[in-house]
């Protein structure tokens, strides 16, 4: 069988900051897609597009909340616990110690050594087991899309095309919330006065946590046409949003769902 094979491993300069990810229980309304944490409701907002958007990230308890970092097609996060970087004005990694602890057999962190859609040949190559040039899936099966198995049938990944409409049919305001920067996300559509916050959550890497309050990426549910090693997703920063297709699909990004 034609495998597709990769050489070499994914070396990451972080640059973070912000506050720590806590990761809390939360129940299921089974009869609506509806999340309760507290007094804090996830639930789908109507922005007068295709799809519903979720009003917080998977594992949030807050519109502002960072929630989990979930690498590409899988549905279980790597850590017990992890705690941010210390953002430096010069870039440089602060004084302060890193605490991340990593699950069992994930202590390479977000890195191809702890995907699970990788296989290692003896001689030290790898090739992709799924979502890949043989099996020609381009876009997720719902048992490895994180927001069906969390929230519901109802609930996905956003498509790359529905990330542009929702740049493209919405306006984008940066701004502060509790600390916390990101995008006010809002309609233009006539008549609809709905929004959502997208909050500047970063990514984890084989390090841990990092671009905290720098940057915004959401994985999408389709690898690059250009590479199955890579996936789409949507990047910000305080300056433009747009579509990237070159993230390598071990790295841990947060999930922002939508539903029909």
């Amino acid at each position: 069988m034609k495998k597709q094979r990769f050489l070499g491993m994914l070396a990451t300069t972080l640059t973070v900051c912000g506050a720590m990810v806590l990761i809390n229980s939360c129940t299921i309304n089974e009869d609506n897609p509806v999340i309760e944490k507290d007094k804090f409701t996830f639930q789908a907002v109507d922005l007068g597009l295709s799809v519903k958007w979720a009003n917080a990230n998977i594992g949030a308890d807050s519109e502002e909340g960072f929630g989990d970092y979930y690498a590409w097609g899988v549905t279980e996060v790597y850590y017990t616990y992890l705690e941010p970087f210390t953002w430096k004005p010069n870039g440089q990694q602060g004084d302060e110690t890193v605490v991340v602890t990593w699950k069992e057999g994930k202590e390479y962190g977000y890195s191809w050594d702890s995907y699970e859609w990788v296989k290692w040949n003896d001689d030290g190559s790898g090739y992709l087991t799924k979502y890949n040039d043989v099996d020609g899936k381009m876009v997720l099966d719902a048992d490895d899309d994180v927001a069906h198995v969390k929230l519901g049938s109802k609930w996905r990944m956003p498509s790359k095309e529905e990330f542009e409409e929702l740049i493209n049919n919405c306006n984008w305001t940066w701004e502060q919330r509790k600390g916390i920067v990101g995008y006010v996300v809002s309609s233009k559509i006539e008549g609809n006065h709905n929004s959502i916050f997208i909050p500047a959550a970063g990514g984890a890497w084989h390090l841990g946590n990092g671009l905290v309050n720098v940057q915004g990426l959401y994985w999408a549910n389709s690898y690059a046409t250009s590479s199955p090693l890579s996936a789409c997703c949507l990047k910000f920063t305080n300056e433009n949003a747009g579509i990237a297709s070159g993230k390598y699909r071990p790295n841990g990004f947060p999930i922002r769902a939508v539903t029909e």
